[in-house]
């Protein structure tokens, strides 16, 4: 039987929340012996979508719980981050300007697309006030 390892952190939509995702995404690699390219990918993903969720959810001033859940397994790793900020489906976000030097390009916008190239299956759905993003990175 395959054993699974569940973890959650609450983070804050504040600027503390990256240094949190850093860290406590490094202890989870090293408890499973993930590489650590691997985890760069994890944590650049996370970071950009819940930069996101930070910067564009919320219209008040207000602390809002961010939840990361994710499951570990050999064979891979599932994420499950859920707020309570405006709707919005991440996967449905355009991909343009990907032709376009680095150098020419607007700032911005290639943040969630990054995110995407990186994990291996997503999912969304808004339910009872809560966005909800699934996403898989294939381990093994």
């Amino acid at each position: 039987m395959m054993t699974q390892k569940t973890y959650i952190h609450i983070f804050k939509n504040n600027s503390n929340a990256i240094d949190e995702l850093t860290e406590f995404l490094n202890t989870i690699g090293e408890h499973h012996k993930i590489s650590k390219d691997i985890v760069l990918q994890i944590r650049l993903s996370l970071e950009e979508l819940i930069v996101n969720i930070i910067s564009y959810s919320y219209d008040d001033n207000k602390s809002h719980d961010i939840k990361l859940t994710i499951h570990v397994n050999k064979k891979n790793m599932t994420f499950l981050l859920i707020d309570d900020g405006k709707p919005f489906n991440p996967l449905e976000v355009e991909v343009k300007n990907i032709d376009i030097p680095l150098k020419d390009r607007p700032i911005g916008g290639m943040g969630i697309p990054l995110a995407r190239t990186f994990m291996d299956k997503a999912s969304y759905k808004h339910q009872k006030g809560f966005n909800q993003l699934t996403l898989t990175k294939v381990l093994s």
